[in-house]
């Protein structure tokens, strides 16, 4: 809506005066303008359809804002989505029984020589009572954190660093129950070998890492 205030010469104000007026109404910068036409000074002044106009066309522009922000999140958040299916779809899952006779003999984890890729899960399965899975000091890779289950309980355990693990159950490592997981390349094996190991591990553990392909 438009209001137009018109201040003619017969209102009895001199030229001067409309001048005033008009020039401090324009000073308030409220939207109003002033023109001079002819031997007259009008001041025209903008009421709200301007301001509602303005008003209408933020709105427009918020709400386009809103929807190419919705979208750009739903994007990130659908990429981010396959990100995580596409890394659980190449890990794999290892599972290695701990079992009080197997395939190669009494108190044994079965496989007892995994070979994994970084990233890669090793679940211990206590399918026999009274084992646990603890990895051998100074059997794994720099960097590599140790790990310890819970005597009779499964563990799952995700290898990220590149390497030779020894794993042991400790009340049978004497027997031999140990076994070795090897996860990209052996960056370790020459450590891993000159740890001092007893018992029947000793031999067990010798013929796991005889197993490690040359040049790895």
């Amino acid at each position: 809506m438009i209001e137009i205030l018109a201040l003619r010469d017969h209102l009895s104000l001199g030229r001067r005066s409309l001048t005033e007026i008009a020039t401090a109404l324009w000073q308030h910068r409220s939207g109003t303008e002033f023109v001079k036409c002819q031997s007259s000074l009008r001041c025209i002044k903008v009421l709200d359809a301007r301001a509602s106009y303005r008003k209408a066309d933020g709105w427009s522009r918020h709400a386009r804002t809103k929807e190419k922000t919705m979208k750009r999140s739903i994007a990130i958040a659908t990429a981010f989505v396959a990100i995580l299916l596409t890394g659980a779809a190449q890990a794999a899952d290892h599972q290695v029984q701990m079992l009080n006779k197997g395939e190669k003999g009494t108190m044994v984890f079965q496989p007892d020589f995994i070979v994994a890729a970084p990233g890669d899960t090793v679940t211990f399965v206590p399918t026999d009572k009274s084992h646990d899975a603890e990895t051998i000091k100074d059997m794994i890779p720099d960097g590599a954190a140790p790990f310890k289950g819970k005597m009779s309980e499964q563990i799952t355990v995700t290898l990220d660093k590149e390497g030779v693990y020894g794993v042991k159950c400790t009340p049978h490592y004497g027997m031999g129950m140990v076994a070795l997981i090897v996860v990209g390349k052996a960056t370790n094996l020459e450590q891993a070998k000159a740890v001092k190991q007893t018992g029947k591990a000793k031999k067990v553990l010798e013929d796991l890492l005889a197993q490690v392909p040359a040049g790895n």
